[in-house]
């Protein structure tokens, strides 16, 4: 196995955890508002609505069978604590389709050996587990989701899912756990739409993600604002992960370095629960050349861009914003 294709092959292994779920997950029919937030009906539908809902550390799809193209995934986390969705398209190998039991099957034995040998400290041998990763894992692609978000939150994202099969994860951990792990993992299929492809919505406020950084381009509103987010590169850094775009609110309390430390999933100290500030949303990583829109609600106060990536600040993946205002917010 060539170097590059090993560490691309780490790099998968580490940001997708393990999965130890069944394909198949209870649905719910309609995802309801979580405290303190709006009736979904309030936010705004782009393409297909695909409504998500998690009551403690798992996820339950509305639809586990969806039409490809513009798909609008409103998520509904009704739990105590912090989460994120990211959606991943399954390879097809040999010509067999891959599934989230694939995972289960073929990659969490080779995880909990690596893991397992990492956290005693033996990096070198760990790294030397993950190398027996089937090939074929590396063919995964991240496509979107729902930024990290906070307990008892409402946040939404807008993607283009092409027609294939997916797998949708969260791998913070609880007690050093990844959710993944603790059956935080659903199965989805987005089969071919004869409707022409939709255009990602514009919005208000603009990131554009680039070598350098952030650069937004608008000034955020209290209620609910929209955010287009360009990913216009798609640089894998040293802990394995690619840009994504979360909203994390700094109140008085919140230490900014404590909240760009915690962000780093490769230390063992972080990227738990609970987390060290209020994050209420964003988008997960998708490939240079794709956009996507995130909706979330916003209060008055002090917020940052943050992406889950080492030292973010130096990077120009941590940029403050203000949202001005009285307390009451406009719908």
């Amino acid at each position: 196995m060539s170097k590059a294709t090993f560490k691309f092959l780490f790099l998968s292994l580490l940001i997708h955890s393990c999965s130890s779920a069944p394909d198949s997950q209870d649905a719910t029919t309609e995802a309801e508002p979580a405290v303190g937030e709006s009736a979904p009906e309030s936010w705004p539908d782009y393409g297909n609505v695909l409504n998500v809902t998690t009551n403690q550390i798992d996820i339950q799809l509305s639809d586990s069978i969806i039409m490809s193209g513009l798909t609008t995934v409103r998520y509904v986390n009704k739990s105590s604590m912090t989460h994120f969705i990211r959606f991943e398209k399954m390879p097809v190998v040999d010509g067999e389709q891959k599934t989230v039991n694939d995972l289960v099957e073929e990659i969490d034995p080779i995880f909990a050996e690596g893991m397992s040998l990492i956290n005693e400290g033996k990096a070198e041998e760990g790294m030397q587990a993950f190398g027996k990763i089937p090939a074929w894992f590396g063919q995964l692609e991240f496509v979107g989701g729902i930024g990290i978000i906070g307990p008892e939150s409402t946040a939404q994202a807008t993607f283009n899912l092409p027609p294939g099969t997916y797998t949708i994860e969260c791998y913070i951990k609880s007690n050093g756990v990844f959710h993944t792990s603790q059956g935080m993992v659903a199965g989805l299929v987005a089969e071919q739409s004869d409707s022409a492809p939709a255009s990602i919505p514009e919005a208000d406020v603009v990131i554009n993600v680039n070598e350098d950084g952030y650069d937004m381009q608008g000034n955020p509103a209290a209620g609910l604002q929209s955010f287009r987010v360009n990913f216009h590169t798609s640089t894998v850094h040293e802990n394995f992960a690619m840009a994504d775009v979360n909203v994390v609110r700094l109140d008085d309390s919140t230490n900014p370095n404590a909240v760009q430390v915690w962000m780093n999933w490769a230390d063992p100290n972080a990227f738990g629960t609970p987390a060290p500030a209020m994050f209420v949303g964003g988008i997960q990583e998708m490939p240079a050349g794709n956009s996507g829109v995130f909706t979330v609600r916003l209060e008055p106060g002090e917020y940052a861009l943050i992406a889950e990536v080492p030292e973010s600040n130096a990077k120009g993946l941590f940029k403050r914003f203000t949202v001005p205002g009285a307390s009451a917010m406009a719908e």
